[in-house]
């Protein structure tokens, strides 16, 4: 815990791959979890309680982590849309729906970051994120219309959708990412 804490705070993103959390665990909901727990018990040399101290000293969300948290991501979404989308137009759907779904990840944790709120994990974070005040328009809902596209095999509308998803998370990243928390 204390190395992910500390990896964070350095504004070094990882992700560990585990059964049961399709996008992997990324070290900062462990941030996220210290950040929004309550500690109900710990060993006398408290060492819950030193984590939480190292995330208040750099305020409600480090921006360390904020900003390598939007840069990591926003490529990744970036990278993972291209690689998947010849495969949509070659009829994969299965693929390009699995790289779908990599790609909404990213985009949850960067609107997470631009709203300056850990994401404790994957479960319902795209309704969470639609409900942000930063975040695309119906997020939530042209998310799903994504997917339909997908089903109904027509990768041309998913991809009409996903463009304008894209240019909507890079103008929120380019209007909130450097303004500093007041």
């Amino acid at each position: 815990m204390d190395l992910a804490i500390t990896d964070c705070l350095d504004g070094k993103i990882a992700i560990k791959y585990e059964t049961g959390h399709p996008f992997g665990v990324v070290n900062s909901n462990m941030a996220a979890e210290i950040h929004y727990g309550r500690i109900l018990w710990e060993s006398v040399d408290h060492p819950i309680t030193a984590e939480k101290g190292k995330l208040v000293m750099q305020g409600t969300y480090p921006e360390t982590l904020r900003q390598s948290t939007i840069a990591c991501f926003m490529k990744e979404t970036t990278l993972q849309l291209e690689i998947v989308k010849e495969a949509a137009f070659e009829g994969d759907i299965h693929f390009a729906s699995a790289g779908f779904s990599q790609a909404i990840h990213s985009w949850v944790q960067v609107i997470h970051a631009l709203n300056r709120q850990f994401l404790l994990n994957g479960k319902g974070s795209v309704k969470r994120a639609g409900r942000l005040p930063i975040s695309p328009k119906q997020f939530r809902l042209r998310v799903n219309q994504i997917y339909r596209y997908f089903a109904f095999n027509n990768p041309k509308l998913a991809y009409c959708e996903i463009d304008m998803l894209k240019n909507e998370m890079n103008v929120l990243v380019k209007t909130f990412s450097e303004a500093k928390e007041e």
